[in-house]
């Protein structure tokens, strides 16, 4: 004999088969999320730390004046402030510093590299470049972390001053 159920009869409920369900683990009497929703949160996470560092320096740089901007000249990294003035050469030898440096330091006079010599107070060279038919100088030093050759610190203009005393253009 069929069975007939009645429209008036309770309605079972349905039970997930242990197969179909997510398993939930337990570990010292807490619920722990599986694997794929925490990947997710650490990606979320990990997205606004990195957002909250970038706006983090792009106010730091909007505080200082617009911040800093970098040019490739030849071998050599320069890296100008937002007027344009170089705040950091650093190249694979102390005449590639001071080419690229003369290269990009004035729009308006031609600059040129002149020689190196040994700094007598500190540590490096000299560079020496002509400027409207003045010598001028710049403080390379070796900058050990990177193994390049560095001119400025990064954060104010490179300090150019006069030639010491008793050098010539000629060698």
């Amino acid at each position: 004999m069929a069975e007939t159920h009645s429209p008036y009869a309770p309605k079972l409920k349905q039970t997930a088969s242990p197969s179909r369900s997510k398993p939930r683990h337990r570990s010292g009497g807490r619920t722990q999320t599986p694997a794929k929703p925490r990947a997710a949160w650490l990606a979320g996470l990990t997205a606004v730390g990195i957002l909250a560092a970038i706006l983090l320096l792009w106010q730091k740089g909007s505080a200082e004046g617009g911040g800093t901007y970098t040019v490739i000249v030849g071998k050599s990294e320069v890296i100008k402030d937002s007027a344009g003035l170089p705040v950091r050469v650093s190249g694979p030898t102390p005449a590639e510093v001071l080419e690229a440096f003369c290269r990009v330091s004035s729009a308006e006079a031609v600059v040129t590299p002149v020689r190196l010599i040994p700094s007598s107070i500190q540590p490096g060279r000299v560079g020496i470049f002509e400027i409207d038919g003045e010598l001028r100088s710049i403080r390379i030093r070796e900058d050990r972390a990177s193994s390049r050759w560095v001119a400025g610190d990064g954060t104010t203009p490179i300090e150019i001053s006069a030639a010491p005393l008793g050098v010539t253009a000629e060698e």
